[in-house]
This record gives structure tokens, C-alpha cells and sequence, in this order.
């Protein structure tokens, strides 16, 4: 029973519609780029950029260089995005938060667009989906979890974190959920709605800055939804080693997990609980084991093909990547309650 709770978690298939026929007449977009140490990957996202038909309506792109060592001001400048430097960070902001409050205040579109510098677009998503956003009602703001893009086999130790990211949003319930959470990769967003639930400023100190910001804009009635990226928007999480993929979910799951609504958190508990009393049952019951180890295979067939690209031999290693998850997490949270402070790109959060 327990281990139906994968299915019942993110067993609802939200994806955007393919990226066609756009509508010429959008207001101005204001895409705002937050970006510390990422001149590797600007290159990848404005060449994404590029294939994109922004000249179709009116666009304006602004990166918010966050005190970089490396190239990424004059990568910005190169490909002709208007580039702000971020001040020395102000008490009780993260790094990003005050990047993308700088972003927003020097913005002029109608409506803005928060990205991500190590995700990519599929060609001519944006005219896609924000063609899509200005159809509905004002009082919606949209965010897309893009999809992991796996090159190495260390990157699938990430499998779970994303699946449990994805159905912490309670944007994939089995019959849909009442009220959703927004991802932070890239969100869509109308400016007055984004003011008025106090914008980044309201959830300065937050590395979650998504999930509290969800909550802000349920104060002023904009309904939040997020949505699948596959065949929309991807990203390569942590291209460069295990040091940074462990680093990277570090930060941020030991806080997650007390933002996720009970019965989601308890659901997750359930199901995370099912597989681990798999593994324990292996050398004990070898005959039961194995039957729940093939059915959660296959489960993992399925749910990881949703938020990425996979090796198709990494779900029959879920046992492997579980273990893998529990650690890093639990490590989160000793750290947090020794004091020590989570650190990203040279960064104490």
C-alpha cells in the first residue's frame, strides 16, 4: 500500500502544450537572469535565447552579475544583454534573492521572467508558454521545472531529489491539488502580481526563495501552478562532480522539507519508508523482497522519465540512490543543527 504513494504523489501528467503557434501580439517580457561564476553556462542558455524568436514581441534581457570571479559580465555583454552587478549583499538577503530583486527593479516588461543561467529552451518555447500565461486570468503566476538532462553516471544519484522537489510543489497530485508551489528555475510571472505579494524582498533570507514566494502570492489571491519541462525548458544540474552535487542539495533540502504540506510530507515518508523496509527486507525475505524490488523498479521506470532524461538502468539502482538521498539529507540537517552553515560557488547561505 505504501508504495502506491509514488504514483499517488506525481501521478498526474502536467506538461505545457509543444512549442507552437505563438502569439505575435505579447506585451514586453522582462527576462531576468541571476548569475554568480556562470559564464559557462550563459553561453548555453542565450544560445538557447537564440533560437527563440524573441524579435517577434517585445523582449528585454537582463543578467544580474552576482560579484563573479569569472567571465560571465562581458559573456552577458557579448551577446547584448543589458548586465547589473550586485552590490555587496545586503544582512538578511541569499545571494539570489538580492540578485533577482535587483533584476526586478530595473525591469520594464509587463510581465517577468525569472531564469536560471544553467537551463536551457527548446526553440521557440518562450513565444510558446508566455503566449499560453497572457490567455489566462491575471491572478496566476507559472513556473516550469525543467528537465534534468543527465550526461555522467553520478548525476542519476539526483533521481530522488527530484522526484521528491517535483511532489513537494503538490503540483502533480493524482487528481490535481487545491493549491501548488512554484520551482524556482524559471517562473512567469506579471509584474503587478509580483509586486504586490512584496517580491523577492519578502523572502530575502529564504534559499527556497520559490516556495515562500508561493506563499506570498496565495496572500493576494494569484494562484500558483508548475508545470513538467520536458520538451520545454531543460538543465544539467551539476556537471562538475559529486563535491558539487552533494554541495548543491545540501543547501537546500534540510529547509525544504519543513515547506512541504503535511499529507504530501506524510505520503513521502510512507513511500520513502516502503522502499527503505524493501532493502532491509533483502537478505530476510528474500521472496517478498524481491517481488516490492521489481515493482518499485518499474515505479521508477515511470517516475523518473517524468523529470528527466535518465539512464534506463539507474531505476533497477534506486536502492543505491535511496541510500544515497538519505544520506546527503540527513547530513543537511546535522550540519544545520550543529550550526554550520550550507555554503554555494564560495558562498556561506
Amino acid at each position: 500500500m505504501g508504495g502506491s504513494y509514488g504514483f499517488l504523489l506525481m501521478g498526474r501528467r502536467k506538461y505545457l502544450v509543444s512549442a507552437e503557434n505563438a502569439n505575435p501580439n505579447l506585451p514586453k517580457l522582462s527576462i531576468i537572469i541571476p548569475a554568480r561564476n556562470e559564464e559557462n553556462n550563459l553561453k548555453k542558455l542565450f544560445a538557447s535565447l537564440d533560437r527563440q524568436a524573441l524579435g517577434s514581441f517585445p523582449v528585454e534581457v537582463i543578467v544580474v552579475d552576482d560579484q563573479s570571479t569569472d567571465r560571465t559580465a562581458e559573456v552577458a555583454y557579448s551577446w547584448g544583454a543589458e548586465v547589473i552587478t550586485n552590490s555587496d549583499l545586503p544582512g538578511g538577503w541569499t545571494g539570489k534573492t538580492f540578485a533577482l530583486h535587483n533584476g526586478a527593479q530595473h525591469a520594464t516588461g509587463e510581465c517577468f521572467l525569472f531564469v536560471d543561467a544553467d537551463v536551457e529552451f527548446e526553440p521557440g518555447a518562450i513565444p510558446s508558454f508566455y503566449s499560453q500565461f497572457v490567455q489566462t486570468t491575471n491572478l496566476e503566476a507559472h513556473a516550469i521545472l525543467p528537465y534534468h538532462q543527465i550526461e555522467k553516471p553520478y548525476e542519476c544519484l539526483s533521481v530522488f531529489f527530484n522526484l521528491l522537489m517535483a511532489m513537494g510543489t503538490d503540483a502533480f497530485l493524482l487528481g490535481g491539488a487545491e493549491k501548488e508551489k512554484l520551482v524556482g528555475q524559471v517562473l512567469l510571472i506579471r509584474k503587478e502580481s509580483y509586486w504586490n505579494a512584496g517580491g523577492h524582498q519578502g523572502v530575502s533570507g529564504e534559499v527556497l526563495e520559490n516556495f515562500f514566494l508561493s506563499k506570498k502570492l496565495e496572500q493576494v489571491n494569484v494562484k500558483c501552478r508548475t508545470f513538467f519541462g520536458k520538451g520545454i525548458v531543460r538543465f544539467r544540474m551539476f556537471p562538475d562532480g559529486m563535491a558539487q552535487l552533494i554541495e548543491g542539495w545540501k543547501k537546500a533540502f534540510a529547509r525544504g522539507a519543513s515547506e512541504v504540506t503535511r499529507v504530501t510530507l506524510i505520503k513521502s515518508i510512507i513511500w520513502i519508508t516502503a522502499l527503505m523496509t524493501t532493502i532491509v527486507l533483502m537478505p530476510l525475505m528474500p521472496a517478498v523482497a524481491w517481488k516490492l524490488y521489481l515493482f518499485f523498479t518499474i515505479q521508477m521506470l515511470i517516475l523518473q522519465s517524468r523529470v528527466g532524461r535518465y539512464f534506463w538502468w539507474s531505476a533497477f539502482l534506486w536502492p543505491v540512490t535511496l541510500i544515497f538521498y538519505q544520506y546527503v539529507y540527513f547530513s543537511a540537517i546535522a550540519a544545520k543543527r550543529s550550526g554550520v552553515k550550507a555554503t554555494w560557488r564560495g558562498r556561506e547561505l
